[in-house]
């Protein structure tokens, strides 16, 4: 998703978080901490790896529902302005069992990261999503 207008108020999300890892990855838990952070600093990692693309790591919302720009429920997606991942409180809170929608997301913002086109970053058209987001 891209969106215009952020400004400092992350569409209506802020910016605060609870924890913060070793990448600068931010999560926003909602009730519970799980995941841990290292669970989903390890999936960052691995996305990172995979992309070969580095970049501190994204602020992480869990939340429902998730922002989108359609009316379909979704489990994941991210405001491209301003790198902020939503994840949906809905999925399993083991990683192993969901590791396909962060890394899925965490794709679309390293991509954006290292500047890939915006349009055939929201038209999935890199192979990345294909090759760096099974478990």
């Amino acid at each position: 998703m891209l969106g215009c207008g952020a400004g400092d108020n992350n569409h209506g999300y802020g910016y605060h978080y609870d924890q913060i890892g070793a990448t600068g990855l931010r999560v926003r838990y909602a009730g519970t901490q799980l995941p841990s952070l290292a669970d989903i600093e390890k999936l960052y990692q691995e996305t990172m790896a995979c992309t070969g693309i580095s970049a501190t790591g994204p602020l992480l919302i869990f939340t429902d529902p998730v922002p989108t720009s359609g009316d379909s429920e979704v489990y994941g997606s991210v405001y491209l302005d301003t790198g902020t991942v939503f994840i949906s409180t809905w999925l399993h809170t083991d990683t192993r069992l969901s590791s396909w929608t962060y890394k899925h997301e965490f794709v679309h913002y390293l991509l954006h990261q290292a500047g890939f086109d915006p349009a055939a970053n929201a038209a999935h058209q890199s192979p990345l999503f294909a090759d760096c987001t099974q478990p």
